[in-house]
């Protein structure tokens, strides 16, 4: 799917929000004249964002915080080189801590955001369905808080103007998103606003009843828009959720991702910098939650699933269910003691079933890299049970099937990335 147009008739709000909403995978290139920014989407989930405008770039900011020196800087950025991020380098010489640079890459993604909700003019190009570049660092990002915070931080009344309409739009808050409204912590003065609006208000009276100018309760009812929290009665689909709808009845549009081949040269940090730093217990737990909630393990984890189904068929089909179940609790017993940060928590039900959600937060959460080298552990304690009952041409024919199950499932990947 390829979606291009123009910023002055789509938003940035309404692209970013109707992403969220329909947990789209993809990445929107906004631009203007020389400036640039593109946001990475994962299952609507903004998990980075980058900016070719000098003064949103991580060492800038950093000067600009007070957290470098322009000798640091300038030092540091003469230490670049492929594979060798800012970041990264910044961490080397002591100039930042793994957990003060983490929370300065979200701060950094945060504020291109703004920026980019921002932008009244210019052009907006979404590409779809596809696999994010290996390099984007994926941050963990709360994406209602970030809409409604960035739409509150627009200065363009020329932008909120459009998206509330005339002084006789009609608006409706949607009580069915009450629990979203819980987590925006909104002030009292905006609650008792949407509680106005439980039946269908014109905009002028909404204005009326505020207690705040008309720019800001403009922007506030722009961010419920973005939400679906409430709703103009005249245009109940945004303009970005039109145009993906006409994309979906006509899909013929050639999709082409050339960002991700060239992310390498401006990223300052990638997700497998994170993981060496957990792994080395520098980035403390709290930081985790700017960390990724959907990333690799993923395609690991899948070939491990295939294997263990294939080799729990056979021990099931020689030794029956029960028994079987007991020889997967006993490897799982044996890991646990040597691996316990992988295999906590993990266990195996009457179909041989893992609970996969418990082993990928294992992973996950302490940084075990490579990740396949952990779970191959695994595949080779049941090999070793099938060794005590299969003859050796067997065990042949199993390890064969076992690496055309392998070679088949990267073989898929690699099609469908």
């Amino acid at each position: 799917m390829r979606i291009e147009g123009m910023i002055y008739q789509v938003p940035v709000w309404d692209i970013v929000a109707t992403a969220y909403r329909q947990r789209l995978d993809g990445i929107l290139t906004l631009r203007r004249d020389a400036t640039e920014r593109v946001l990475y989407f994962k299952h609507g989930q903004l998990v980075f964002a980058r900016s070719n405008v000098l003064d949103e770039r991580l060492g800038e900011k950093l000067v600009r915080w007070g957290h470098l020196t322009y000798r640091d800087l300038y030092n540091c950025s003469r230490l670049i080189r492929p594979g060798r991020r800012l970041g990264m380098i910044l961490v080397e010489q002591g100039l930042l801590s793994p957990d003060q640079l983490v929370r300065a890459v979200y701060s950094q993604v945060r504020d291109i955001v703004w920026n980019a909700f921002a932008m009244d003019h210019g052009e907006f190009i979404f590409e779809g369905e596809s696999y994010l570049p290996s390099e984007v660092i994926t941050l963990n990002i709360p994406m209602p808080l970030l809409i409604y915070q960035a739409v509150m931080q627009i200065p363009s009344w020329t932008i909120i103007q459009r998206s509330i309409g005339p002084l006789t739009t009609v608006y409706i808050y949607d009580e069915d998103q009450a629990a979203l409204v819980r987590i925006l912590e909104l002030e009292n003065e905006w609650e008792s606003l949407l509680n106005q609006m439980r039946s269908p208000t014109p905009l002028e009276t909404i204005l009326n009843h505020s207690p705040f100018s008309d720019f800001d309760t403009g922007r506030f009812l722009t961010a419920m828009l973005a939400l679906k929290v409430a709703h103009r009665l005249d245009q109940p689909e945004t303009a970005f959720e039109i145009l993906i709808q006409g994309e979906k009845r006509d899909d013929t549009a050639p999709m082409s991702f050339p960002m991700a081949e060239s992310a390498d040269i401006s990223l300052e940090l990638s997700f497998s910098d994170l993981a060496d730093l957990v792994d080395q217990g520098e980035i403390q737990r709290e930081t985790l939650r700017f960390l990724p909630r959907f990333q690799p393990p993923e395609s690991s984890l899948e070939r491990f699933k295939c294997r263990h189904r294939f080799l729990w068929s056979i021990m099931e089909s020689i030794y029956g269910t029960t028994r079987a179940r007991h020889e997967v609790q006993r490897i799982l017993q044996n890991l646990v003691r040597l691996r316990p940060n992988v295999w906590f928590n993990v266990t195996v039900d009457t179909t041989g079933e893992l609970n996969w959600h418990v082993l990928r937060s294992n992973l996950i959460a302490f940084g075990q890299r490579p990740y396949a080298d952990e779970l191959e552990h695994f595949i080779e304690a049941e090999l070793e049970i099938l060794r005590r009952s299969l003859q050796e041409a067997q065990l042949h024919r199993v390890q064969q099937a076992l690496d055309r199950i392998l070679s088949a499932h990267i073989g898929e990947l690699v099609r469908t990335s």
